[in-house]
């Protein structure tokens, strides 16, 4: 299968991992996914700057989520320090430290097993 620019771009940005959770392809036995972190029905755009590489758990978990009010708006993997906002405990769970980090938990439906990416 050919991979388009646009994902293998992503592949390497993000190290072949998910930007949302940490999983990864290894962890998958794949690829992952383009996730458009600000849906396209909401007005965002089909470039780059709006992609994020993503599992399927993660995509499907965010669906078209995306909200400008401050407190509800879910953290950019890339352009917000997520270490600020969660951490992950010894089992690979994550844990909320912060009003946007409980949102991402939720959003994202990280309180799932760690490294487990079905659909």
């Amino acid at each position: 299968m050919i991979r388009s620019e646009k994902t293998e771009y992503l592949r390497t940005l993000y190290n072949f991992s998910c930007g949302y959770c940490g999983v990864t392809e290894a962890d998958t036995g794949g690829y992952l996914t383009r996730d458009h972190f600000k849906p396209l029905t909401k007005g965002g755009r089909n470039s780059i700057d709006n992609m994020v590489y993503s599992c399927a758990h993660c995509n499907q978990s965010k669906g078209d989520y995306f909200s400008d009010d401050h407190q509800e708006r879910l953290l950019h993997p890339l352009h917000d320090n997520l270490a600020e906002h969660l951490h992950r405990d010894e089992d690979g769970f994550y844990h909320p430290s912060s009003t946007l980090g409980a949102v991402y938990v939720r959003v994202m439906n990280l309180s799932r097993t760690p490294y487990k990416c079905s659909t």
